[in-house]
């Protein structure tokens, strides 16, 4: 007898999303996975109703990914959507094409406004990547460019290291990770060669690595903090470092200009003795 095979819903159209087309039958409930198999990456709904990337977290920093669509009146600009300015990517696709972050504005935290206005019936998905930003360096940098005839190479001014992610978009189409080549930290190179005044866009998914998470003895033990001398404190602390003084054997805070020790409670065990009466007598009598 043959196995069985599982399928799960799936689209092999780069950066198509699981909820890109609203019709119910491509649409996923809460739990349910979908596969986009141009991009390698597996996609489910919460509770709330937000799509979000599983694997994720660790990996490029996201904590999440909220996922809103909207069906574009004629000329329309403006789109509605809550995210974090100073800490939220934003990611446009109109008709399933990705827009570089030139071609519109998301600067209120309510709204993503298009520098062009949409056609009538245009699917316009916002996507709101919750990421950490770490100070190690977990962030998604952008880098725009216009091709020259026949030009494969360019330069990603800020760097890449081995573990970051590398995206690269012609005119707003996703190319494979087949398609182009990650050479020497600095430079990315196509497969083929670019047209002139082709836009090339190149992201940069910055990888945050937690080297020092706070331990802890369980759930419902305690966690392990820092411990050292006074000598031993940070050299350039910042305002809310926690730790344990050994010198002092106190906990200590650093509240943004000095360090500021925890109050030592001092128990004391109280005996309570029961003095026979022939002692208490004697005691009395001297």
């Amino acid at each position: 007898m043959a196995g069985t095979i599982v399928k799960i819903k799936q689209s092999s159209v780069a950066g198509r999303l699981p909820t890109h087309n609203t019709a119910a039958s491509t649409d996923i409930v809460q739990g349910e996975l979908a596969l986009n198999t141009a991009d390698q990456k597996l996609y489910s709904k919460d509770s709330s109703g937000a799509i979000f990337e599983i694997g994720t977290s660790g990996a490029a920093g996201a904590v999440s990914i909220q996922t809103t669509e909207f069906v574009a009146t004629n000329n329309q600009t403006s789109f509605t959507v809550s995210y974090t300015a100073a800490t939220d990517h934003i990611n446009v696709y109109y008709n399933g094409v990705w827009l570089p972050p030139t071609d519109f504005t998301a600067t209120s935290g309510s709204a993503v406004v298009l520098d062009s206005g949409a056609v009538t019936g245009a699917e316009i998905v916002v996507q709101v990547v919750k990421a950490l930003n770490l100070a190690n360096g977990s962030a998604i940098d952008e880098y725009e460019f216009t091709a020259s005839a026949g030009q494969t190479s360019f330069t990603i001014t800020g760097g890449y290291s081995s573990a970051s992610d590398i995206e690269v978009y012609v005119n707003g189409v996703k190319l494979r990770a087949a398609d182009f080549v990650r050479t020497s930290g600095t430079v990315v190179v196509l497969g083929s060669a670019a047209l002139v005044n082709d836009e090339v866009s190149i992201r940069v998914i910055k990888v945050a690595v937690l080297t020092s998470a706070v331990a802890s003895t369980g759930d419902t033990g305690a966690a392990v903090i820092p411990a050292g001398t006074t000598a031993q404190r940070d050299s350039s602390p910042v305002a809310g470092y926690l730790r344990w003084n050994t010198t002092l054997n106190a906990a200590e805070l650093y509240n943004g200009s000095a360090w500021e020790t925890t109050p030592t409670l001092a128990y004391v065990d109280a005996q309570i003795l029961a003095v026979p009466d022939a002692v208490a007598m004697s005691i009395a009598l001297g």
